[in-house]
């Protein structure tokens, strides 16, 4: 079990995890520390100085080997094609319900790797109306990527290539 203690107005929680939903506050001049396992869910505003301590601040990359939709649940995590043995489409979500989301796709296979999302939603290479990217030339592709983060209005595009590769926009 879990122990609370209050000492001097700071309240400390020791050998517990702790989740703190929306109806939960924090306050104090002080400084408020969570340790430990914390989830924090509804809507959370942080305001001053954040400090984030931690041995992984990564998740870890994620091999694919056939094509995949990404969900809200997968942002921040770095896709790969590693053991893929033919051409893979990463399929974005929709703009609308997805502003913040941001993913990595990066080949590791010589294989096709194409990011797709819905029409007209992809922002890259002089283009706010694209509908995919992709490394397509075999010989080219290994170590390509892309990253792509959603305004809320359209998928931003940054292709990650050796000036040598040939990217695909459509």
């Amino acid at each position: 079990m879990g122990q609370v203690t209050d000492n001097a107005g700071v309240i400390t929680f020791k050998d517990r995890d702790l989740t703190v939903d929306s109806n939960s506050t924090f306050t104090g001049a002080g400084v408020n520390t969570l340790s430990g396992t914390n989830t924090l869910s509804g809507a959370t505003t942080i305001s001053g100085a954040l400090t984030i301590s931690a041995q992984q601040i990564c998740r870890a990359p994620v091999a694919k080997t056939a094509s995949y939709t990404v969900t809200a649940a997968d942002s921040g995590v770095t896709f790969t094609n590693t053991g893929d043995t033919d051409a893979i489409t990463f399929t974005l979500p929709a703009v609308a319900t997805s502003a913040g989301l941001w993913y990595k796709f990066i080949a590791v296979a010589d294989f096709a790797l194409a990011v797709a999302g819905p029409a007209d939603t992809l922002v890259a290479f002089n283009s706010n109306a694209l509908t995919s990217v992709k490394y397509a030339t075999a010989g080219e592709i290994i170590g390509g990527g892309f990253e792509v983060i959603c305004d809320g209005t359209n998928w931003l595009v940054f292709p990650a290539a050796d000036e040598a590769a040939t990217v695909t926009y459509a």
